[in-house]
């Protein structure tokens, strides 16, 4: 089982987009909620292997975020 796991210096909630690299027209968009805690797991079960982007956006006490990260799901 593929996971993505990250760390967080407060809880989050938000959507995170992954866009296919070599497939430019594969898109999953999956919510994400680290349920009070500062860590999200988000299982990638059932999402191509390949390069992906990562674009993961959510708003924490009035401020928006955005982070972006290139991956290998192997």
């Amino acid at each position: 089982m593929n996971i993505f796991k990250m760390q967080f210096c407060h809880p989050i909630k938000g959507t995170m987009h992954l866009m296919g690299v070599d497939a430019k027209n594969i898109q999953h968009i999956l919510p994400v909620d680290s349920q009070g805690k500062d860590v999200i797991e988000v299982p990638l079960d059932g999402i191509e292997k390949g390069q992906w982007k990562i674009l993961l956006e959510w708003e924490h006490e009035g401020r928006e975020f955005v982070f972006k990260k290139d991956i290998t799901i192997s």
